[in-house]
């Protein structure tokens, strides 16, 4: 709404200029008495805080309040707190123990630190809100209710969980001060250098700040609200955005566009074992200016692993990486960091003497940009854990002008410390068996230092298909491949894998450490053990299926020869050779028939293969393997010897909505993993649609990973509930084994087909309107309304589709809904458009009584998928007419012809009614009116008498053409002054 109210000096009387001074005199004074009470009543002053709980005692716990206030002059001060437990008992009025004042890296001069500290005995197990609210917090906090902040109370709490399933658990600890600054229009960084003193992990969200435990302040907006502009770096027309980094607490403010104080609060979770145990609840105070300097700019490595090790002379335990900073301004800078756990003994780092046990560097002289400084660990045992440490580097710059506040940029470190490899791994194969015993050193001989917990320390013994290079201390097993077969006492050196491992298949064996909890973490993989059984045995290369058929479907099957040779059998096994391939039904079975013979006279053929026609293909899975006989029809013939059993890859297509769901499966000796020294493996999904011979290759997936679902991701286009899809894959692994010359093994399944569902309608549009444009409100107040460039007849709305991953974006329509003033709902039986286009410009618009058509209403659009599904109704866009109305104060009904009338100049704009009543200045009503929009008042009484000239009070009650109705209806006050001026003469 627009209101305006105004008076021009053209038109006032040097009489009344003297008046008017009087009065601004008379508002001076107000104005001071008002001002007066307001720093009365703002003598408030918290800006920011947090709750910290240390565990003493099986239900004894130590808080330590931490209280961030403004200590001006005239604030009011707090030098004690009531303490709410959270288990029934009665609040504690807990003494302020100690107290630092002065900038300290902080806002302003009067900021001051105020530490409360308490103990507390809880009556049993539970969760417990530990919490404070404390009257008031500081004046002008911009996204706290609406800036009026002053009397809005502070209030944090903290989570306690006592669980004997737990142990021992304290809170987090912040060691950033949560008081900080940044510039409009530049990126703004904070990190409250959370750790965890028991090593549990730590999560952070963003949450609203407090009145009280169970209260929100009232109407708080994001500081990245549009309310306070700013546009994100290097995006255009991108309105600004905070985040906050659930793994690091690394808040990012992209970017203020408006200067003042503001507000947030953030959680730190902790978590154990996947439970959360606690949570701390911290609200923080930036401080956003308008300034000229540009803030600097830190090169850290995001992620670093570090292997601990308790051997002197083994350089690989040193962490040591070079920290860098620049300044836009050529400024001189300060590098340094935060110390996020007392465990790494934080101290001077000098870059001259490595022997320095410190951890951590101070920089303690400002350097020119580029400044650098260098960051040193030396790591053991007792430093690994799960979770990460994390290290808050941050560079400062001292501007050239000194009137300009010093600006920083944050990047936080994680430094994952793994204890020391095992050493020793032996592995032996035993071939009769297929079987593997493993050896290794003790792990005491690695950490001697972890003597005291070895009993709660286990080895984890791994196993992949196919063997790799050494692993990454930055990749766990899984990552790589291995899967765990078995754990053992870190206290043993011994393993037996019984396997039974596949012929002609080469496996990998490491084996890893797990430290005991609360801190958790894990040991570096040891080297790597390969072995590979021999090839005395024909190897199964290929079961494809290449036709699909209920009653003539085939299956190619090829194998390979075995090698004696390789194992010592040559002088026992001699040509000719037979073979003998037999089928089972199924994926699994014992019940195999003979349907095929090969002959191999000389014992050279290397690879066999058969074609199995006349199968069930359609229905059915197939399953083979080949048994050899040397000597073959001789006297001499020796005992059989069976390959690995081998089957054919069976799909299963199943409907779904808007998709089809693709599952294989299949029992073969070779490996269908990802290996990743031998080239990665994929399989292929390939699809046809009915009518269609040929099949295109449409996606693939990693090899182990044997399912699929096709969405329509191929040509970007939904799944047509109408049609049959019909699929086949191929499957690609390997032996891994550098003596078979058949590197990747691919083999298709059965065709198989489904059709999709559609019962799923889309998602709900997002709409919004072109802004009505009401800016000549403030360019000619007096030009008529009614003019062509101010008389906007249209409203056009946009929408844009969503699509989520359970929703196909097959849209046919959309339907759109328009509510006007006084309309309670939409009409949904009849839209004002329906089409394709994402948009539409509504002309049909009602017209108001001033000839002007009314652009109040509000509108919602759904849309249509292609099988009639309808969305839900979108978000409602709203656009309200140019609410304007104004009231001139004075006019000189003197009869000349000119200003005689009191009018709102121009007519009314979007105006219904109007209400007024007119008093002198004894407070008696002289005038009223209320069926006459425009007035028109003449200056005479309401017994039609010529009223005196001088200064008249109104009380007016403006009742607007409004889709809202908080701003329908508008009580304005002000006053007028009469003046019958003629020849010269006031009358």
């Amino acid at each position: 709404m627009y209101i305006k109210l105004y008076y021009s000096t053209k038109l006032v009387s040097p009489y009344m200029q003297k008046i008017l001074g009087k009065i601004s005199s008379g508002l001076l004074s107000i104005v001071f008495l008002l001002t007066f009470w307001q720093q009365t009543a703002w003598a408030t002053h918290i800006r920011a805080g947090e709750i910290i709980a240390r565990r003493i005692g099986t239900f004894r716990y130590e808080f330590t309040i931490v209280m961030y206030t403004d200590n001006a002059p005239g604030n009011a001060d707090s030098p004690d707190l009531d303490i709410n437990f959270g288990d029934g008992s009665p609040v504690v009025n807990v003494p302020r123990v100690e107290s630092e004042s002065g900038p300290i890296g902080r806002p302003a001069d009067f900021t001051q630190i105020n530490v409360y500290r308490t103990t507390h005995t809880f009556p049993a197990n539970g969760a417990f809100v530990v919490s404070f609210v404390e009257e008031n917090r500081n004046a002008g906090i911009l996204n706290v209710n609406n800036g009026n902040s002053v009397n809005i109370p502070f209030s944090v709490s903290t989570t306690v969980v006592i669980d004997p399933g737990i142990g021992l658990n304290s809170s987090p600890i912040l060691t950033v001060d949560p008081l900080d600054r940044g510039c409009i229009g530049q990126k703004f960084f904070h990190n409250p250098g959370a750790y965890d003193p028991d090593g549990d992990s730590l999560s952070f969200e963003f949450t609203v700040p407090r009145a009280s435990a169970s209260d929100p302040v009232p109407n708080y907006l994001s500081a990245a609200d549009s309310t306070f502009g700013g546009f994100q770096e290097n995006l255009t027309g991108t309105r600004a955005l905070i985040t906050i980094d659930p793994r690091t607490g690394q808040i990012e403010w992209n970017t203020p566009g408006r200067a003042g104080e503001y507000n947030l609060a953030f959680v730190v979770r902790e978590w154990r074992n996947g439970v959360p145990i606690g949570a701390v609840v911290r609200d923080m105070q930036i401080i956003i200016l308008d300034c000229d300097n540009k803030r600097p700019s830190l090169t850290v490595p995001p992620e670093v692993c570090a292997t601990a090790n308790e051997d002197p002379s083994d350089p690989s335990n040193i962490i040591e990486e070079i920290i860098t900073a620049t300044d836009p301004d050529g400024n001189l800078l300060i590098i340094s960091s935060t110390d996020s756990t007392p465990a790494l003994n934080s101290g001077v780092y000098d870059p001259d003497n490595f022997n320095v046990p410190a951890q951590f560097f101070f920089s303690p002289s400002p350097q020119a940009s580029p400044a650098t400084a260098t960051f040193r660990w030396v790591t053991g045992c007792e430093h690994v854990r799960e979770e990460p440490y994390i290290v808050v580097f941050r560079a400062e710059d001292i501007p050239a002008n000194p009137l300009e506040p010093r600006l920083v940029d944050l990047k936080p470190m994680l430094i994952t410390v793994k204890g020391p490899p095992p050493t020793g791994l032996v592995a032996a194969l035993d071939t009769d068996t297929r079987s593997v015993t493993l050896n290794w050193n003790p792990y005491l001989n690695e950490c001697p230092s972890c003597a005291g917990k070895i009993d709660d320390m286990e080895i984890i013994i791994w196993r992949r298909e196919g063997c790799i290079d050494s692993i990454f201390c930055e990749q766990t097993p899984t990552m790589v491949g291995y899967e765990e077969i078995g754990r053992v006492s870190a206290t043993t050196n011994s393993f037996i894998d019984n396997g039974p491992l596949a012929l002609g298949l080469s496996y990998s064996y490491i084996i890893s450490v797990n430290f005991p909890a609360p801190g958790g973490g894990v040991s570096r993989a040891s080297d790597e053990q390969c072995v590979t059984l021999p090839l005395d045995a024909p190897l199964v290369t290929k079961v494809s299926v290449e036709s699909t058929d209920a009653n003539n479907g085939t299956i190619d099957v090829n194998w390979l020869r075995p090698r004696p040779e390789e194992a010592d059998l040559s002088t026992i096994f001699n040509p000719p050779f037979r073979y003998e391939l037999y089928r089972a039904t199924g994926l699994s079975s014992a019940s195999f028939t003979l349907i095929d013979t090969q002959i191999d006279n000389v014992g050279t053929q290397l690879s066999f293969n058969f074609t199995d026609a006349g199968l069930n293909t359609e229905n059915n899975p197939y399953l083979y393997k080949v048994e050899w006989y040397s000597d073959a029809g001789t006297a001499s013939e020796s005992k059989r010897i069976s390959s690995d059993s081998a089957s054919s890859v069976r799909l299963s297509a199943t409907g779904g909505e808007n998709q089809i769901m693709l599952e294989w499966e299949y029992n073969v000796p070779w490996s269908n993993l990802t290996n990743t020294s031998q080239g990665v493996y994929r399989h292929l999904i390939y699809r046809r649609t009915a009518n269609v011979p040929d099949f295109t290759l449409i996606d693939s997936v990693l090899v182990g990973t044997p399912e699929y679902i096709d969405r329509g991701k191929f040509n970007n286009q939904c799944l047509n509930p109408d049609s049959t899809y019909f699929y086949f894959v191929v499957t690609r692994g390997s032996y891994f084994n550098d003596q078979i010359p058949v590197k990747v093994l691919e083999n298709k399944s059965q065709i198989d087909s489904a059709s999709p569902t559609d019962n799923t309608p889309p998602d709900p549009p997002a709409l919004e309107l072109e802004a009505n444009n009401c800016s000549f409100l403030n360019d000619k107040i007096c030009k008529d309304p009614l003019d062509a460039s101010n008389n906007a007849d249209e409203n056009t709305v946009f929408w844009t589709p969503v699509r989520s991953l359970l929703s196909c974006d097959d849209i046919a329509y959309y339907k759109l809904y328009f509510k006007g003033i006084g309309e309670a709902d939409f009409n949904l039986n009849a839209p004002i458009y329906q089409g394709s286009d994402t948009f539409f410009v509504h002309q049909d618009l009602p017209e108001l009584p001033s000839g002007l058509v009314s652009r109040a209403g509000c509108y919602r659009v759904v849309a249509v998928d292609l099988v009639g599904n309808e969305s839900e109704l979108s978000n409602e866009a709203c656009q309200d007419n140019c609410l304007y109305y104004e009231l001139p104060n004075v006019f000189t009904p003197n009869g000349d012809g000119i200003n005689d009338l009191f009018r709102p100049c121009p007519s009314p704009l979007s105006v219904e009614s109007v209400e007024i009543e007119i008093f002198n200045r004894w407070g008696n009503k002289v005038f009223s009116l209320n069926d006459n929009i425009d007035l028109n008042w003449d200056g005479t009484s309401k017994d039609g008498k010529a009223l005196s000239t001088g200064v008249y009070f109104y009380n007016a009650k403006v009742k607007f053409f409004s889709i809202d109705p908080n701003t329908a209806l508008q009580e304005i006050r002000g006053w007028v002054e009469i003046i019958r001026e003629k020849n010269g003469e006031i009358r």
